[in-house]
């Protein structure tokens, strides 16, 4: 006689022989969750309850745009920099940096970058061939001995911290570039575009190195004019947006007016062509 075995039906045993043969399972970091009864993936089996854990939910929209904090702290950077030095919040190295670009800008109208790496180490070098003899004949010492036995090098900490800086603005722009193009913001986008014409246009009518002066004087005197003069500039655009507006109406429901007439007039010549054109019949008489 045969024996029949019977399968067994304690589900709770099973459950815990399962959690015990795939620890990976388990939710919580000790592999004891289905044991414990802490899990928030618990399945009970008497029909009542069946709950299922949050931990594996995909990511939403809002989180998947969010900007990186490397990418936040960057950008606030490279805004609060260039603020700094439009709106003159340090004169200094403001007036230091216009100097700069309008004094390259300007250089390079007549010279080559050639020419002007070329004249800048050679005065450099005669200036400090003649504070040197000056000084070894004064004092009968090198000025820079110290440097010579030390060693020329540029500190590593600082040439790191200056390339990392130097690729998170990079990356930064380029990540903006990448919203105006893909369109992030419409209006932004379009204004984008529309300057990028306008300078499109204008460069096949005026030199780019007019437009880059242009530029660089408008950048670094008008917010500043503006900041010191900005209830006069307010009021002014208030006053001309009002008559703008004014005369938008008064002059609005003239062209409409004379809109509808030319309309009228157009219908009118349009339904003339299109009437059939009746030719007289030609009558016979009998003699």
């Amino acid at each position: 006689m045969t024996q029949v075995v019977k399968p067994a039906h304690n589900l709770a045993n099973m459950d815990a022989s399962m959690s015990a043969a795939a620890p990976s399972l388990a939710p919580n970091s000790n592999n004891n969750g289905y044991l414990n009864g802490n899990s928030n993936n618990t399945n009970q089996h008497n029909g009542k309850t069946n709950t299922t854990s949050n931990d594996f939910k995909p990511a939403s929209h809002e989180q998947k745009q969010k900007p990186s904090v490397q990418e936040v702290g960057t950008a606030q950077y490279v805004s609060g920099w260039v603020h700094a030095m439009l709106f003159w919040e340090q004169p200094v190295r403001s007036a230091a940096l216009f100097a700069s670009l309008m004094t390259v800008l300007i250089l390079t109208q007549y010279y080559s970058l050639l020419q002007l790496a070329a004249a800048g180490f050679t005065i450099l070098t005669a200036l400090n061939w003649c504070h040197v003899n000056a000084q070894k004949f004064v004092l009968g010492s090198h000025p820079h001995t110290d440097r010579f036995v030390q060693g020329i090098s540029i500190p590593r900490d600082r040439v790191e911290r200056a390339a990392q800086r130097s690729v998170d603005v990079l990356e930064a722009i380029v990540q903006q570039i990448t919203r105006l193009m893909l369109i992030e913001d419409s209006a932004r986008s379009a204004w984008a575009a529309g300057i990028a014409y306008l300078v499109w246009t204008l460069g096949a009518y005026i030199p780019t190195k007019y437009m880059v002066g242009v530029f660089i004087v408008g950048a670094f005197t008008l917010p500043r004019l503006y900041t010191q003069n900005k209830e006069v500039i307010d009021r002014h655009v208030a006053e001309q947006a009002k008559r703008a507006q004014q005369l938008t109406k008064q002059y609005g429901s003239v062209a409409m007016v004379k809109a509808k007439e030319l309309y009228g007039q157009a219908m009118t010549s349009i339904n003339k062509s299109k009437a059939p054109v009746t030719t007289p019949v030609p009558t016979t008489t009998s003699t």
